[in-house]
């Protein structure tokens, strides 16, 4: 039994390991998109991080929604996501 709950918490850890770290790929990828001018690409990246708790992508979505880059303009969203990143811990 020891050695089974052993083998799922080791098995726990490398998914978090795993999970953490596709976290930052996406947002580097999206930052990648951002800055080549891919609003659109870049915007589904940060979208994607920003879920998973994420600060800086949430402070991206909100500026992104605020002046319309790579989505609708849209205000109560933008609040939405700065909310978000301001009430967030890990910035």
């Amino acid at each position: 039994m020891k050695t089974k709950l052993m083998i799922l918490f080791a098995a726990l850890c490398v998914a978090v390991s795993v999970s953490a770290q596709s976290a930052d790929e996406l947002f580097n990828k999206g930052l990648d998109y951002y800055n080549a001018g891919n609003y659109t690409q870049a915007f589904s990246y940060f979208e994607k991080t920003a879920n998973q708790g994420f600060a800086t992508a949430q402070n991206n979505l909100s500026q992104m929604y605020e002046y319309g880059l790579g989505v609708t303009k849209d205000l109560q969203k933008s609040a939405y996501w700065e909310k978000k990143y301001e009430e967030n811990p890990n910035k």
